[in-house]
């Protein structure tokens, strides 16, 4: 499980393996999606968060960073469900998915 606090900037190390070996994905992109609901029929245009990766942070070793701001974590307090996608030229070589806690914060001051 994710947990983020809701209104926030977060990065999220991904890290993508075969066999336990990292995973090159170089030329990969990453589709991450979030819904409220799991089920796999539902339109993505009802996602809360979605984000489309494609300069990673060291692909050949299979490292990645999602990369969350303010805007997209700008959601209702409450237990979500995400899944990510890695994709080249159309065909899918991974996916993931687990649930994303969205938590309000205490601290409101900036300084």
């Amino acid at each position: 499980m994710i947990t983020i606090i809701r209104g926030t900037d977060n990065s999220i190390k991904l890290n993508f393996t075969e066999n336990g070996e990292p995973f090159d994905i170089t030329g990969y992109e990453v589709l991450f999606t979030v819904k409220s609901e799991c089920k796999i029929g539902k339109d993505d245009d009802e996602a809360l968060i979605t984000k489309n990766i494609t300069v990673h942070s060291n692909p050949e070793e299979g490292e990645s960073t999602l990369n969350l701001s303010s805007d997209d974590t700008d959601v209702q307090a409450g237990n979500y469900y995400w899944d990510l996608r890695l994709i080249k030229d159309g065909v899918i070589t991974q996916t993931k998915r687990d649930t994303i806690e969205v938590v309000e914060g205490i601290t409101k001051r900036t300084s």
